[in-house]
């Protein structure tokens, strides 16, 4: 046990405090007005029918993404849970591949897919379903498929999570008392699968409310949202006490539809870092689960003379046709990225499916271009400061809040997590209204600091998580020794969750590299890959940003199984640690 827990949270907190509380703060002074207090933009905001239009309407498809994902993602979770351990960690690296892949690269894929020159209308038109290219691109339907392209992953993981966590044996003696088998899933495995379908519909809710590249990218004038209203007061009409009240109204509707979902969703673990669970609420939850389990009874009756057969079978085994649709949705997942690999390859001066050549001249003009390089060298540079940055603290933090019993500590965890329930726009611009009077919009420790928010709480999730797993029994025996805290610590614990604070640096070096928003705000200048790619998508479609794409997502591939690998390695440290784990 570490004497002085809080000291480690204290790097984390002159990080967060002048990078993230004293802008919001700043963002909401701004909201009131810049020459003295007012309600006038709040007034403006709210009173104009537009401008709440575009709010319904992000709650909207919102709602309809989070609706889609969950129809979508459940049962390929359900058959990625119920499967042989290899087939598994196969289709989980599946999974894994476009969630490591970077957002600007996913939704250029679909700008490909479905243009008018694309591959949806090349393949409608070859095989005579169409006449003449149909329009997909800028349309709801390429906004919502984009949107569940990229939250697909977001619901899949805590739910295969928790499914896994369901004893084998239920469903299995369910049917082996008279139930059918689908009467055995919705009154058995899918109310104790709940925490994992309302955790993750939570988390893809609140990620597409505040989401503003794949809408800017995807969507036409009629499907603009209300991110990308707030970055037009920004950058365009330069009204910023209107877009800092609207962004505190965005954020206002976030953190209550959290807080209301807070009512169904608990934070488990001692800190709060392992996954959600549910409040079962049986007046609402049992009936319905009840009342369908009953249906499938009564139906199977009807249909006796059809459906006899009501053995027992091991728990929850998908039959064919659900494996046909795992596949289906795993293509769905995997063939959008792949496909800019040929693309890339192209020999023509514009992006072309299928190619009629090949060549690898975009590789080249890749990398012999400087503005493409200096980009790139400056993605990679400020990634690896943020990975090293926010692993320390985030590590440290980790630490004090798995060690600590004292509820002032246990308190500054919300602290700590929130930057991922807030828009990353809405900190964008509390970052940008802070730091453009100190004239230090477009440096590289701007850049820094703002993806270190937004890394720090993935950090100190990952390494809590770990910390959960490993026996204090050699720590303390160490102590018992005459160690010091500190060199104990570094002697037992460290190497045993050292997997896990290894997976966490590749997420804080990936989110860093991916993030387009607070470089398009604070980053002047100061170009990285994907704001450079964000150019180039927005004034020109130059093949060049498919080979650029190609190359992110074979990075995407190898950080993917190198999490993997180290994930099988923590797995079988723990498989092998000595005495029960540390509660």
């Amino acid at each position: 046990m570490l004497v002085q827990p809080w000291l480690l949270l204290v790097p984390a907190l002159l990080i967060l405090i002048p990078a993230f509380m004293v802008p919001l703060g700043r963002l909401l002074g701004t909201s009131f007005g810049q020459d003295g207090f007012s309600l006038q933009h709040y007034a403006v905001a709210l009173g104009d029918p537009s401008y709440m239009s575009l709010l319904y309407r992000s709650l909207i498809v919102s709602l309809q993404v989070t609706g889609l994902t969950v129809l979508i993602g459940y049962p390929l979770a359900y058959v990625i849970a119920n499967t042989s351990e290899r087939t598994r960690n196969l289709l989980m690296l599946l999974v894994a591949i476009p969630l490591w892949t970077s957002t600007l690269v996913r939704s250029f894929s679909w700008i490909i897919l479905l243009g008018r020159e694309g591959a949806f209308n090349s393949v409608g038109m070859s095989l005579g379903l169409i006449d003449a290219p149909v329009q997909l691109l800028y349309t709801r339907f390429a906004v919502l498929i984009g949107f569940v392209h990229v939250m697909l992953p977001y619901l899949v993981f805590p739910l295969i999570s928790v499914m896994r966590q369901i004893p084998p044996n239920l469903v299995a003696v369910s049917t082996s008392l008279g139930a059918s088998r689908t009467s055995a899933f919705w009154l058995v495995f899918f109310p104790l699968s709940l925490p994992g379908v309302l955790s993750g519909a939570v988390l893809v809710f609140v990620l597409c409310i505040g989401f503003f590249v794949t809408p800017a990218l995807l969507g036409g004038l009629e499907d603009m949202n209300y991110v990308m209203l707030i970055q037009q007061q920004v950058e365009v009409v330069m009204d910023w006490p209107l877009a800092a009240a609207m962004s505190v109204i965005l954020l206002a509707v976030t953190l209550f539809f959290v807080l209301v979902f807070g009512r169904f969703i608990r934070a488990g673990g001692e800190t709060g870092a392992g996954l959600s669970q549910v409040r079962h609420r049986s007046w609402l939850i049992g009936p319905a689960c009840v009342a369908l389990g009953r249906l499938d009874t009564w139906a199977r009756r009807w249909a006796a003379g059809r459906r006899a057969k009501a053995g027992a079978r091991e728990r929850g085994r998908p039959t064919p046709s659900t494996h046909v649709y795992a596949a289906a949705v795993i293509a769905f997942l995997v063939i959008p990225i792949f496909m800019l690999i040929p693309l890339s390859l192209s020999g023509a001066p514009y992006l072309e499916f299928p190619p009629s050549s090949f060549s690898w001249r975009w590789y080249e003009n890749f990398f012999s271009r400087p503005d493409w390089l200096a980009a790139a060298r400056n993605s990679l540079q400020i990634g690896l400061a943020v990975a090293a940055l926010s692993t320390c603290i985030g590590t440290a933090a980790a630490v004090a809040f798995s060690r600590s019993a004292s509820p002032w500590i246990r308190a500054l965890y919300p602290l700590m997590i929130s930057p991922i329930i807030i828009p990353t726009l809405i900190i964008s611009v509390a970052l940008y209204f802070s730091l453009a009077p100190l004239g230090l919009i477009g440096s590289g420790v701007a850049i820094v600091a703002g993806h270190t928010i937004l890394a720090l709480p993935i950090v100190v999730v990952i390494v809590a998580g770990s910390l959960k797993r490993v026996n204090l029994g050699p720590e303390r025996a160490a102590r018992s020794l005459g160690a010091g805290p500190v060199r104990a610590f570094m002697v037992t614990t460290f190497p045993a969750i050292r997997p896990g604070v290894v997976s966490a640096a590749l997420f804080a070096f990936l989110t860093s590299f991916d993030d387009v928003v607070i470089v398009l705000f604070i980053g002047g200048s100061n170009s990285t890959l994907p704001k450079r790619m964000w150019d180039g998508v927005q004034l020109e479609i130059d093949p060049t940003i498919a080979a650029a794409s190609s190359l992110l997502v074979l990075l995407s591939v190898a950080m993917t199984l190198a999490l993997l690998a180290l994930r099988r390695r923590e797995s079988q440290q723990a498989m092998g640690t000595d005495g029960a784990p540390a509660s």
